[in-house]
């Protein structure tokens, strides 16, 4: 009789655990990744009253006779099915949908949770909003190879942090990549049906005074290195240099390099432009037609006082013009003595012809604007002149910018300013300059701005013509605002004659020095050319660049103030030439920018926490790890809804979100707990049900005792 009672009192004890569980689940019903739990029974020991015996051959088998001694809570099972995600709108929380679980450190290990409330305290550490515990991944870390932050998701576990990418540091642009198409039925002159000629005309005022005349010049392309000259009148009409009504060929055929120097000039029918009144020559300037006119009046004054072997001072003027008669590669100018008097003198001191040969020279390199060497007609090395008993060495300034005299006499020594037309005189009295933007007729244009290593911005322009038959040249410009031309124009302030108003030409010039590299020359141009299917042939156009393989194109380089210099790779494999309406061809990115603030995050699929900054751009701060166990189930639960391994759950495997079942990450979402509400009443209803029927078996055990008991009566 005393076995249904403990029977009975087990009966209870089981259901009482079973509530336990069910209340627990109910209470966490809205905890955050919440994991549910079952009560499973199992049956205590058997009291055997009969054995079973086997069954013989004139009589069958018997089965155990066997009494049960209550039920015991056998296990008490975590169901870790995924829980509903519900949306928060904060950046900062993180469900995971899949197997895996979030890895945080609480100070001395590794454990383990669901729930994904994470934020960024104080020092700037993602953290688990619940405990504090730091949140492990793989945070971004500065790669010098590649010049920026990158994620090493080989690495070892890390607490993510966000103060070493609160602020993006600037990134100069390495790579553009331009896009589309060059119209293949572009017209080879200028690209526009309109306009006949590809620049506006220049005019220029001839003649000796006060019988000046006005002539306009205009250009035409006629092939890849041929240009037409020809001249007009005030009232538009096309003339020859004596005046008179010029026919169709009156022109003069001007033959240019492919960098847009004059070779030759060839005069063709009736255009003599060695006729015009007061013209003695016309010479290849350059990249200038200069025209040198008989002198109209005399040299403006620039005298300097020496002393000579007597110490009586001696007053010189000192001229420079530049000689344009000369074909060197660098720009020549010629510096002339006159004495108080007007006379010009020659080395010696005498007086000679205002034409004659007999003066001084010196070299400038254009790009610079530098003194290369001074000479004189007697005498390269020394370069020395005597004038009345005035005996001057030349040499140059230690800048490279001035002409020094030094009195042997005395040892004094002066340096002799070129004046306001210091490297660029083309028009000092005796010469005009005409200039034409040869080979420059741009028939399309695209801008981008790209970055220096101080995250600065440069407009950088890419100008296209055409050249030839399936051959487009194109060449960069800066805007004339942009800090590295300002800086250039602080440097070399005579590049410029009229700075409200600059020439093409002076901006070519400048454009030429900005582009300059010191071992590859002039980097701020290049050639494309096509094959007959509107792709670019890359060998071909390799070989017109000079360069080889990998390259297109050379590498265009230039240098910002303070910054570091800008080497730009071009990809324009992307540009294609076939006949359409208008051109498509644009620089369609670049990979610099400037310094940037981080204003906001957010979390992929993958567990990258991928910042937004002020600037525009997004950066990879850190990736979420995930942790995977054989045995889920065997986790031990500890407080704050995190989980640490048992000796049943198996070591946790890391793992990268979307790999071996470890599922992925939804930013902005976290995961609800899995626990059901119908389920669990419906558990509670039969937890209270059995929990009620084994009170009942004890009562009426009881009732039974009672009865035993009274017989004794």
């Amino acid at each position: 009789m005393m076995r249904s009672l403990f029977s009975g009192i087990s009966g209870l004890g089981a259901h009482q655990v079973k509530m336990d569980v069910i209340s627990d689940n109910i209470a966490n019903v809205n905890t955050t990744g919440f994991k549910k739990s079952r009560v499973i029974f199992s049956n205590i020991f058997n009291e055997t009253i009969g054995y079973p015996s086997a069954p013989g051959d004139n009589i069958g088998g018997i089965n155990p006779k066997q009494i049960g001694l209550g039920v015991q809570t056998a296990a008490i099972d975590r169901i870790m099915g995924q829980g509903s995600t519900e949306t928060t709108g904060n950046v900062s929380d993180v469900a995971i949908e899949g197997n895996g679980f979030f890895i945080v450190d609480d100070g001395q290990k590794d454990v383990y949770t669901r729930a994904g409330n994470f934020q960024i305290d104080s020092t700037g550490d993602f953290v688990h909003g619940s405990t504090g515990y730091r949140v492990q991944g793989w945070p971004a870390k500065w790669n010098d190879t590649e010049g920026e932050f990158q994620v090493n998701t080989g690495g070892v576990l890390e607490p993510i942090n966000f103060l070493d990418l609160e602020k993006l540091s600037a990134k100069a642009t390495k790579n553009m990549v331009f896009k589309s198409n060059l119209m293949a039925n572009s017209n080879l002159e200028d690209g526009s049906p309109d306009s006949r000629f590809f620049t506006d005309e220049n005019t220029m005022v001839y003649g000796v005074k006060p019988n000046e005349e006005e002539i306009s010049f205009k250009m035409q392309k006629r092939s890849k290195n041929l240009y037409e000259l020809r001249a007009f009148d005030n009232d538009g009409n096309a003339i020859d240099m004596d005046q008179s009504t010029a026919t169709f060929d009156s022109v003069a055929l001007v033959h240019v390099y492919d960098d847009g120097r004059i070779k030759s000039i060839e005069v063709d029918g009736n255009f003599d432009i060695y006729s015009m009144p007061g013209v003695n020559s016309v010479i290849n300037g350059g990249d200038n037609f200069v025209f040198t006119l008989s002198p109209a009046e005399p040299p403006a004054a620039n005298y300097w006082t020496f002393r000579d072997i007597n110490n009586e001072e001696q007053k010189l003027n000192i001229v420079y013009e530049k000689d344009v008669s000369s074909n060197s590669v660098v720009d020549v100018y010629r510096w002339k003595v006159y004495d108080e008097d007007g006379n010009l003198l020659d080395m010696n001191g005498d007086a000679i012809a205002e034409d004659s040969q007999d003066y001084g020279t010196m070299s400038i390199i254009s790009e610079t604007g530098k003194i290369a060497n001074v000479d004189t007609r007697i005498a390269a090395s020394p370069a020395q002149f005597n004038v009345n008993g005035v005996t001057l060495d030349l040499s140059v300034s230690p800048d490279s910018r001035q002409m020094l005299f030094t009195e042997l006499s005395t040892g004094s020594q002066r340096e002799i300013p070129l004046g306001s037309e210091k490297i660029d005189i083309t028009r000092d009295g005796t010469s005009q300059a005409i200039s034409f933007n040869i080979n420059s007729g741009v028939q399309h244009s695209t801008s981008l701005v790209v970055y220096d290593s101080q995250g600065t911005p440069h407009e950088l322009t890419t100008n296209f013509e055409k050249t030839d038959e399936n051959e487009w040249r194109y060449w960069l410009s800066l805007g004339m605002d942009d800090p590295v031309v300002t800086d250039y124009l602080e440097k070399f302030p005579n590049a410029i004659k009229d700075t409200e108003n600059p020439t093409e030409q002076e901006k070519k010039n400048i454009m030429k020095s900005i582009f300059w590299d010191s071992q590859r020359g002039y980097v701020g141009q290049g050639v494309l050319k096509f094959n007959e299917i509107g792709r670019i042939d890359r060998e071909a156009t390799r070989q017109a660049n000079g360069v080889s393989y990998p390259d297109l194109v050379q590498v265009a380089s230039f240098t910002s103030p303070g910054a570091e210099q800008l080497d730009i790779n071009f990809d324009m494999l992307g540009i294609t030439q076939f006949d359409s309406e208008e051109f498509t061809t644009a620089a369609r990115s670049q990979d610099g920018y400037e310094m940037g603030m981080l204003n906001g995050y957010y979390v992929d699929t993958s567990g990258q926490i991928v910042g937004s900054y002020t600037n525009d751009r997004s950066q990879v701060i850190g990736q979420l790890a995930l942790a995977m166990f054989q045995n889920p189930s065997g986790l031990e639960k500890l407080s704050g809804s995190v989980w640490t391994t048992s000796g049943n759950s198996g070591n946790a495997v890391v793992r990268i979100a979307g790999t071996g079942g470890a599922g992925t990450f939804v930013g902005g979402k976290l995961e609800m707990s899995n626990v059901d509400l119908s389920e669990e009443f419906t558990a509670m209803i039969i937890a209270q049900r059995g929990f009620q029927a084994n009170s009942r078996s004890i009562t009426t055990a009881d009732q039974l005792l009672q009865e035993l008991v009274n017989l004794k009566r």
